[in-house]
């Protein structure tokens, strides 16, 4: 199962988002604030670090590379806008009810690691 840490200050969409994508077949695991989520990938494994454009967009994905201790972690933002990752920055998804595009790239993910969700 790939494991997701959401970054999501805002508690009812930190819900709502972990029950979609657990229904989808990922792991989830919250934090609501920068300073959790590095903790969090000290501690743990992390496949992709989902998260409040907000909230992870100052920090470099260098940076969260080094929290996780090197070990390879996806990155997708939570924002205004949609974004294909390139040049080392992370992918960005619209924030909104439809996250049809969200599981797309997680699925995406997914595949390239050789895991099947169902």
């Amino acid at each position: 199962m790939m494991r997701i840490l959401l970054v999501e200050p805002d508690q009812a969409l930190a819900w709502l988002l972990r029950e979609e994508l657990e229904d989808a077949g990922f792991g989830v695991r919250v934090c609501h604030d920068l300073r959790q989520a590095v903790q969090a990938m000290r501690g743990e494994m992390v496949d992709v670090l989902l998260g409040d454009a907000d909230c992870l967009g100052a920090c470099p994905p260098s940076a969260l590379g080094e929290a996780a201790g090197g070990r390879p972690c996806d990155f997708v933002l939570l924002g205004p806008r949609d974004a294909v990752p390139r040049g080392g920055r992370p992918a960005m998804v619209r924030k909104s009810a439809d996250l049809g595009p969200l599981k797309n790239i997680l699925f995406g993910y997914a595949a390239k690691r050789g895991w099947l969700n169902s």
